[in-house]
């Protein structure tokens, strides 16, 4: 994986950061952002070490990037998708302003595919901060 990414750094489209708790700097995932298939915009993805789910690192992680994707590279739409299995990764997007436009399908690294919903986040949708 490490090596993918390498090689898929020296696209400009193409973002990959590893998420650490600001605590004791332990290495909790990683998330990216890469053109999506169809070439029309950025998507972001994200994975975390099953010991860190249900902390929020993931929505703050995620609305770190899309504020990064909206103010510095200046897009006007980011899309996201989750696993069908995965319903806590949609509840993290909807945190954020991502609605779901539909089902879709993944195409992962080893050729197969996994059954998604896709999103879209603009940024009149984006939540910056959470609400308390």
């Amino acid at each position: 994986m490490l090596s993918v990414w390498e090689k898929e750094y020296q696209n400009p489209d193409y973002y990959q950061w590893g998420v650490v708790r600001k605590r004791d700097g332990t290495l909790i995932g990683a998330i990216s952002a890469f053109e999506d298939e169809e070439g029309l915009t950025l998507e972001v993805g994200y994975c975390y070490g099953k010991a860190y789910w249900n902390h929020g690192y993931a929505t703050e992680a995620l609305r770190a990037v899309c504020a990064f994707l909206f103010d510095e590279v200046h897009l006007d739409c980011i899309s996201c998708g989750h696993a069908k299995e995965n319903p806590a990764s949609g509840a993290v997007m909807r945190k954020v302003g991502f609605a779901c436009t539909g089902e879709s399908v993944y195409h992962k690294f080893n050729g197969t595919e996994v059954a998604c919903y896709a999103y879209k986040l603009t940024p009149d949708k984006f939540i910056r901060h959470a609400l308390l």
